[in-house]
């Protein structure tokens, strides 16, 4: 019985002393610094960034995070501060906010490079693999980038009134794939990557056909010059890209003059054709 009870003392004395610890100012927030990484996930020094290259901006980073200081760590919301350091940084990619104890903030962070813009009544609209919005301005660089462009039943129409969208919906730093299910389909970029075919690519077009929405890759004639089709893109987008961009390989090593013109698509029941164009 004293053996039970000495336990139970024992027990309620750790649970104190858990409690008391966790409630200590020890682990209040204090400090939150920036860790800059590589498109190859390589640490690397701030000034190896062209826009985040300054202490200045990595102050800049951290203040627009609206952290919590002096509050503990295990309270604190996470994801809350990402938000805001995306909503804030249009040239910031947050890989994760990592906690080190007992009171720091690591931000791991990448900086977002434009791939793609969309031209809109003089206005370019720059954006970055995942389809965020870096800048809108007139007049900006476009040089190797990837122009986006829409067509309806063969006519050129603009985002905007593909999408029936107001340009008031976008602004800078939001991503274009929270306006419309065309994009947030698309991690396009990604496939590519793994495929070897980013340099490749000179134009992306969304195209509405009675009421089915293709995508056209279109790649340099210098080296392929066949155009990528998939039908569809908002029903297992997945598995078809990776089966057309397979289909392509194939073509490359069997017959590579069919990836020199013509269209490979993909339709929506996941069979590939290659058309001579």
């Amino acid at each position: 019985m004293k053996k039970k009870r000495l336990y139970i003392i024992i027990c309620i004395m750790l649970i104190f002393i858990f409690i008391l610890s966790f409630s200590s100012a020890v682990f209040e927030l204090k400090t939150v610094v920036v860790h800059f990484y590589s498109l190859e996930n390589e640490e690397i020094n701030i000034t190896n960034n062209s826009v985040f290259n300054t202490d200045e901006s990595v102050k800049n980073i951290i203040s627009s995070g609206g952290f919590e200081y002096g509050k503990l760590m295990f309270l604190q919301q996470k994801d809350k501060y990402i938000i805001n350091l995306e909503r804030n940084n249009p040239y910031l990619e947050t890989l994760d906010l990592e906690a080190v104890f007992p009171d720091t903030f690591v931000i791991n962070a990448r900086e977002r490079v434009a791939v793609y813009y969309i031209i809109y009544e003089e206005k370019t609209f720059l954006l970055d693999k995942d389809y965020k919005i870096l800048e809108i301005a007139n007049n900006l660089s476009v040089s190797d980038l990837i122009p986006i462009t829409f067509e309806e039943n063969g006519s050129e129409k603009t985002f905007f009134s593909f999408f029936s969208l107001s340009p008031l919906a976008f602004s800078q730093c939001q991503f274009l794939s929270e306006n419309n299910l065309v994009f947030s389909s698309l991690n396009l970029w990604q496939f590519l990557n793994e495929f070897n075919l980013n340099s490749e690519v000179t134009k992306i077009c969304v195209n509405k056909e009675n009421g089915t929405v293709f995508l056209e890759v279109s790649t340099k004639s210098s080296s392929y010059g066949v155009k990528l089709v998939v039908e569809n893109v908002l029903n297992d987008f997945e598995k078809k890209i990776n089966k057309l961009l397979n289909a392509f390989l194939t073509l490359v090593e069997f017959e590579r003059i069919k990836t020199t013109y013509g269209e490979l698509l993909i339709d929506d029941f996941c069979n590939c054709f290659w058309n001579n164009l």
